[in-house]
């Protein structure tokens, strides 16, 4: 019967009750109460006995086994066990999969639908479907990953469940947390990998490394499923600030081999007949269609969003204050459940004196009452839900809150209290992805307090972090220690910048034995910076190989410097045939499916075959593809048609393509119909494009409307567009307003403009205030904004 000795011994471990007998022994006769564990007893319970025969996390085991009082060395052969048994199991079927336990959001609740009813509202196909469909149904013997993307509530994991069970309904299901990514490189064939809200296994560096090796090292139909928000896609998507340390690179190449289904915020007026016909046999739908009326935003009713947000806009000073942290945490980067004590300790940030004042006559009946406000269900759902009663409890905060106050809240700094809870109550992943966030907006402070014990510990991009740190600080040789360890360690980004120091300190053979030791870790980073190298000093050929080595890696800023670099040598065709092979083995977004029309059909107007090239993108753009649509725009306009240009433009327009609308704007700008492109910029503008925004404050100020303009770039400001913040306070300077321009510069740095605090420098120098533009230089701001007084790196 399993085997289990009295001494449990985890090599021995092959079945879950093997697993459940071996953590039985280990935790002996000693009672609950006794050992005070960090674990809830229900939690416990369920993990020596209970009915729930899934593995426990990677993070609940750990726990576990520090409770008793197992060492490091024997706890990797316990975790080891733990994933043979997580893959030795039969994974459940995508048709027996249950939509709430994948993440798709419970519905407002009615009269006509029991309460806490797991079955979702009837589905309504939408434009999209078709497309994803397509793409889940095309199984060619490869690992594929699809992300769908769109804002909070609009249907992207119901649309992803619903295409599985129509398409795949018969594959294994695995639904990983981030700390168990690696048990999906050993999924099986015909196997979905589940990764609802991916944003946490992308930006985890061992999950997104795991998800990297599936990919790019596998072979059989393997289909990886997530959903992202638009803001997540753009911050993992564009890459690092040049010279910086680049902590997503893996994430940036899985979203590089991605296919990308854009979920519309809102129904098309076909989706909302289909709508009215499926409420017929559903109350919930009816109840989502005559509540969004003209605004077609049915997903977010039946998710309950409206309604949260007006009970967030309804609460009383503290828990408002509650609500307001939690979306400021989502809003750097944390996505993870947030412990009520950090709740408890950043909310008195959102607080003036005298709410202040009032919560301390009675903190814990005041706290309590907050938290049960915030948990109040408005049609069956609320703004904060209880994940976890460990440790006072883990709430998770309501994802269409989050977005749509989040929007609100960009432009606000961050009080101090949310940075030193987190210092105090945050996990290693949390505090990893706010060092970084501190570091961008300036609070050096507070990005060393995160990142010192990390780096410590050996954390990578925490030494990066720190050795940016001293390099402001100009202690030169404190950087090259923390670069040296980083490089020793398998950094690839610190083997390239203490290869760099080398150079400069002459020892060109030393630095290229850190070169090779970085390009020979297949870092596509490392071996493209080599590679410039060795073709700067006329080794041509050695240059070329290790660019065709990054090329295989995948990496599609790669691919697109290479193909650059070959056209510039007057080698097109050869560009050419390489957008063609990557596109063949789909293993670059840019060259993927749709978008492989319009990768290519670039190459192709450069070789004249505009045929073929017009072919290609015409049908992107006919299945709905808006940057197929405008590239098609381009193409008609350059040969004449431009009526037929318009038309797709006005097409993509329609679709909320804010781009289009741009462009449609700076059409009329330069046929001189200057009301009808006011008008475009305007719509865009009110769906939030803080581009448009910056447009319709120059046409003020070109027509002498001047407080109009001020006006349109705070409201840019206001959606977290920092480089507004810095155009107004140059605006402000010129204006003689010093007091409102400084208050601007660090309100802009401190939102993540790095650029206004190098603006700020300048501004003090100005105004002679030399020592504190050094000062702000070396040690940066708070996040009040004032200037930073001196600190040493690592201290409290």
């Amino acid at each position: 019967m399993g085997g289990i000795p009295e001494h449990p011994d985890p090599d021995s471990i092959r079945t879950i009750e093997d697993l459940r007998r071996g953590l039985k022994a280990l935790w002996g006769p000693v009672p609950y109460n006794a050992r005070r564990p960090e674990l809830a007893k229900a939690t416990v319970g369920g993990l020596l006995g209970g009915k729930d025969l899934t593995c426990p996390s990677l993070k609940t085991l750990e726990t576990f086994l520090r409770v008793c009082g197992v060492r490091p060395p024997e706890t990797e052969r316990w975790i080891a066990a733990r994933d043979r048994v997580e893959r030795a199991r039969p994974l459940p079927l995508v048709c027996d999969a249950v939509a709430v336990a994948l993440g798709v959001r419970q519905s407002i609740r009615t009269p006509g639908t029991p309460i806490r009813s797991a079955e979702p509202p009837r589905y309504v196909s939408r434009e999209h479907d078709r497309e994803l469909r397509e793409i889940v149904s095309a199984n060619d013997g490869r690992p594929r990953l699809v992300l769908l993307v769109g804002r909070a509530a609009t249907g992207k994991s119901r649309s992803a469940y619903e295409a599985l069970r129509h398409c795949v309904p018969d594959w294994g299901l695995l639904a990983p947390a981030p700390e168990d990514a690696r048990n999906a490189v050993g999924v099986a064939t015909e196997n979905v990998v589940w990764l609802d809200q991916a944003q946490p296994h992308l930006t985890d560096a061992e999950s997104a490394r795991a998800l990297l090796k599936l990919m790019t090292t596998r072979e059989g139909n393997i289909l990886i499923v997530g959903t992202l928000w638009h803001d997540q896609w753009n911050r993992l998507r564009g890459g690092p600030a040049e010279g910086r340390a680049d902590p997503y690179r893996d994430a940036r190449r899985l979203l590089g081999m991605a296919v990308r289904v854009d979920v519309p915020d809102a129904f098309d007026e076909v989706e909302v007949a289909r709508a009215h016909q499926e409420a017929r046999l559903d109350p919930r739908l009816r109840v989502a269609l005559a509540a969004c009326r003209d605004s077609r935003t049915v997903t977010q009713v039946l998710a309950g969003g409206p309604e949260i947000v007006e009970h967030h806009k309804d609460a009383k000073p503290l828990p408002k204050a509650v609500l307001d942290a939690a979306i400021d945490a989502r809003r750097l980067g944390v996505d993870g459940p947030l412990p009520a004590s950090l709740l408890r300790s950043a909310a008195f940030g959102y607080l003036n004196a005298k709410e202040k004042a009032a919560v301390e006559a009675k903190p814990d009946r005041r706290f309590e009452k907050a938290l049960k406000y915030c948990r109040e269900e408005r049609g069956g759902l609320a703004a904060l839900t209880l994940v976890s009663a460990d440790e006072g409890g883990a709430f998770e905060l309501d994802g269409y809150l989050a977005d749509q106050e989040g929007d609100r809240r960009r432009g606000r700094l961050v009080p101090a209290e949310i940075w030193d809870a987190f210092t105090r109550v945050g996990d290693t992943r949390d505090r990893r992805i706010l060092a970084r966030e501190a570091a961008r907006r300036g609070l050096y402070r507070h990005a060393g307090r995160f990142a010192w014990p990390l780096a410590v510990k050996g954390d990578v991009a925490s030494m990066y972090l720190l050795a940016e740190q001293y390099e402001r600080l100009t202690r030169a040789d404190d950087a090259d220690e923390w670069w040296r360890r980083a490089a020793e360690i398998g950094g690839s980004y610190g083997a390239v910048r203490w290869a760099r120091r080398l150079e400069e300190k002459g020892d060109t053979d030393a630095a290229e034995g850190h070169w090779r030791k970085a390009s020979e870790a297949g870092d596509a980073y490392a071996l493209w910076q080599f590679a410039d190298r060795l073709q700067l000093s006329g080794r041509v050929a050695e240059a070329e190989d290790l660019w065709e080595q990054a090329v295989r890696l995948g990496d599609p800023f790669v691919i697109e410097r290479y193909t650059d670099w070959l056209t510039r040598q007057g080698r097109a065709e050869v560009a050419e045939q390489l957008w063609r092979e990557v596109s063949r083995t789909g293993r670059v977004l840019s060259a993927q499916w749709l978008g492989s029309a319009i990768a290519l059909s670039g190459l192709l107007d450069d070789t004249d075959r505009k045929e073929e090239a017009r072919r290609k993108i015409k049908h992107a753009a006919d299945n709905g593809h808006p940057t197929a649509m405008r590239r098609l725009a381009m193409m008609l306009e350059a040969d004449g048609d431009r009526d037929g240009s318009r038309d797709w433009l006005v097409r993509a327009a329609d679709g909320g393509d804010v781009v289009a609308i741009r462009d449609l704007a700076r059409r009329d700008q330069e046929d001189g119909r200057a009301e009808e492109a006011e008008n475009w910029f305007h719509r865009a503008a009110t769906a939030g494009d803080t581009y448009s925004m910056w447009q319709l404050a120059e046409l003020a100020d070109r027509d002498g409307r001047t407080a109009e303009a001020e006006q349109w770039l705070r409201r840019a400001g206001d959606r977290g567009d920092t480089h507004a913040l810095a155009g107004l306070a140059e605006r402000m300077e010129r204006a003689g307003r010093s007091t409102e321009a400084e208050r601007l510069w660090r309100d802009a740095g401190g939102n993540g403009h790095p650029p206004a605090l190098e603006h700020l420098a300048g501004f003090l120098r100005r105004h002679g205030r030399e020592a504190e533009a050094d000062r702000l230089k070396r040690y940066g701001i708070e996040p009040d904004g004032r200037t930073a007084q001196p600190w040493e790196p690592g201290a409290g």
